[in-house]
């Protein structure tokens, strides 16, 4: 009996974390809209960022900043090309140099077989990636939020949509 209930715990936290990835997988094969929101401790001021995001057939993603600057960043399999058009500057880091970013590993569908996932409910889950924490919960309307903490401790609210 105990067998029994050990395997299937080991069988059901294998399908939570493959069912979560597949759907985050499925979820970022479409175009989206997102706003990042977070703290500026500077100002005491909530920071607003705004977006387009969409994966191309060669598995390359575009990812434009809409406001409050104007940005496009063009991520392929060797580099991340950021072109800030405010100032009309290129800049291209190679991925090798990142290969650390969770949202860059995200988004490119990288393997996430050694993250820590716990399920919370139906529609929420945390995801455990290089000694950070990421809520992820799915919501009614069909789109995604994300809320973590960045590398200067403050709390970022991704959310992003299928529909504007």
């Amino acid at each position: 009996m105990k067998f029994i209930l050990v395997s299937y715990a080991l069988i059901s936290s294998i399908y939570v974390h493959s069912s979560v990835l597949d759907q985050l997988s499925l979820f970022f094969n479409n175009d989206l809209y997102f706003t990042q929101t977070s703290l500026n401790t500077i100002s005491n001021t909530f920071d607003k960022t705004e977006g387009k995001y969409s994966k191309k057939n060669n598995n390359s993603i575009v990812i434009n900043i809409t406001s409050p600057f104007k940005e496009n960043y063009y991520i392929d399999n060797t580099k991340i090309e950021i072109h800030d058009l405010d100032f009309d500057q290129v800049r291209k880091i190679p991925l090798n140099e990142i290969e650390d970013n969770f949202f860059i590993n995200l988004l490119r569908n990288k393997s996430f077989e050694t993250y820590y996932i716990k399920n919370l409910k139906d529609n929420s889950f945390k995801l455990f990636a290089n000694d950070k924490e990421y809520n992820f919960e799915f919501l009614e309307d069909g789109g995604l939020q994300v809320i973590f903490k960045d590398n200067m401790n403050v709390k970022n609210i991704v959310k992003f949509s299928i529909k504007l």
